[in-house]
């Protein structure tokens, strides 16, 4: 795309709303452009990641039928909140993620196809703070 992708630094305060509602990152660029963009995304922990606050993703839902799947086209929301990605709504019938066991010095890499979000942090005292950016295919 010759556009410049930044490294995002995703902070996400105890049992704040600062994290996106489950999604693909695939959607922005298939709804804007009808483009498939074949890219990985790359999630590093930096410190407050544990049980209550890793990234949760919804295992192999990049194999799930899109037919499958009921989501927005223009963004989402969830209670108060109005997100920009695309809210995938449930897969398969389900809506229900599982949070990824990652320790520090670890990267989660994954498919712009995977759906991911709805980071919650459910630490008391700790606030979560993690790198993201992806990679894409030339």
């Amino acid at each position: 795309t010759k556009k410049e992708i930044p490294i995002i630094v995703r902070i996400n305060r105890p049992f704040s709303t600062d994290y996106n509602p489950p999604h693909k990152d695939m959607y922005e660029i298939f709804d804007e452009e009808n483009k498939f963009l074949m890219f990985m995304n790359f999630w590093i922990p930096i410190c407050g990641v544990n049980e209550k606050s890793s990234l949760p993703i919804v295992p192999k839902s990049h194999l799930i039928n899109e037919s499958k799947i009921l989501r927005t086209r223009e963004g989402g929301n969830i209670g108060k909140n109005n997100y920009r990605v695309r809210l995938v709504k449930n897969w398969d019938d389900k809506n229900e993620l599982k949070r990824v066991n990652i320790n520090y010095g670890e990267v989660l890499f994954f498919s712009s196809h995977l759906i991911h979000g709805l980071a919650t942090n459910e630490n008391e005292n700790f606030t979560r703070v993690a790198l993201e950016f992806r990679l894409f295919k030339k």
